[in-house]
């Protein structure tokens, strides 16, 4: 795959936004631009960029290179390598129309803020926990994608979920429930989620109309296999979301209305400088301390706890 981010083009053009970053006053419209523009040039796109009004005519000679594919990173965990046969299902489906990049997380720190902005799409795949995601990928949500919520560098950003369990009673193990807590982290993001229509293939044996959900044990609680079937549901999944994140890369528009600013530039720079507890902390703090810098009432809020508290 062509990789622009060493092209004196597009050096040049990031170092003139980030020199724009610096004289607004670290201004969070103007870090967003970056974000999205870098995002272009990392996943190998001059012409992207172009196409959105980022690089106007900065192509030499005016010729503008052929859009590049999409880049969908592909985020999992697994135990029993049930989730690694179903990603590998997923990412197969995915690189028909765009370029997966997967990760499989042993820690939950596999992956970067800018491994993210690099990408135009995201897909995380978990083993069900008692009703919830795996902690690796509970670990992943806080520290990189809570974090990219802080700026809104997800804004407009495909996703995608799938989740593998068994389970008692042939129920499903939760399955629903923990593919909800995935795509409500993406919906604060701003990203536009992918849903599995029942018309999808094997989606009789897999379908929880949010994603896969792929069983991996019997009403027993017997262990088996992903089954052919919901391996194709998946494989079709992840082509699903690669069409998406095609035809959304290839509109030059913005998708979504931008000017609220939240948090503040303030709060903002002592979330990302980690002096609060939007970092995962490494242990309880003391009873008295104030880590988060939380104030005792706010002029908006009288009442003091974060309502209006009327006349």
């Amino acid at each position: 795959m062509a990789d622009d981010s060493n092209d004196p083009t597009a050096k040049r053009i990031l170092e003139l936004l980030e020199q724009e970053v610096v004289a607004s006053g670290d201004d969070e419209e103007t870090r967003a631009l970056v974000d999205r523009t870098r995002r272009r040039f990392l996943s190998g796109s001059v012409a992207g960029a172009a196409a959105a009004g980022l690089a106007g005519t900065a192509v030499a000679g005016g010729v503008q290179e052929a859009p590049t594919k999409p880049r969908i990173m592909v985020v999992y965990t697994t135990d029993t390598n049930s989730t690694r046969r179903v990603a590998e299902r997923v990412i197969a489906g995915v690189d028909t129309v765009a370029t997966a990049e997967p990760r499989l997380l042993q820690t939950g720190r596999e992956v970067s803020r800018d491994d993210m902005l690099s990408c135009d799409g995201l897909i995380i795949g978990t083993p069900v926990r008692h009703r919830n995601m795996h902690h690796r990928i509970k670990i992943f949500v806080e520290e990189v994608i809570e974090q990219l919520w802080l700026d809104d560098a997800m804004v407009g950003m495909v996703g995608g979920t799938f989740s593998v369990g068994g389970g008692y009673g042939d129920a499903g193990a939760g399955a629903e429930q923990c593919q909800l807590g995935l795509l409500a982290a993406m919906a604060a993001n701003g990203m536009i989620m992918v849903p599995l229509p029942k018309a999808t293939p094997g989606a009789d044996h897999a379908c929880c109309h949010w994603g896969p959900a792929v069983r991996t044990g019997g009403p027993k609680m017997e262990a088996i296999w992903p089954t052919v079937s919901a391996l194709d549901c998946a494989y079709h999944h992840g082509a699903n979301v690669a069409r998406v994140t095609a035809q959304i890369k290839a509109s030059p528009a913005p998708l979504f209305a931008s000017g609220n600013v939240s948090p503040s530039k303030e709060l903002l720079k002592l979330f990302q400088a980690g002096g609060t507890t939007m970092e995962t902390a490494d242990e309880v703090p003391a009873r008295d301390s104030n880590p988060a810098f939380r104030q005792t009432t706010h002029p908006d809020y009288p009442s003091g706890d974060g309502f209006k508290s009327g006349k």
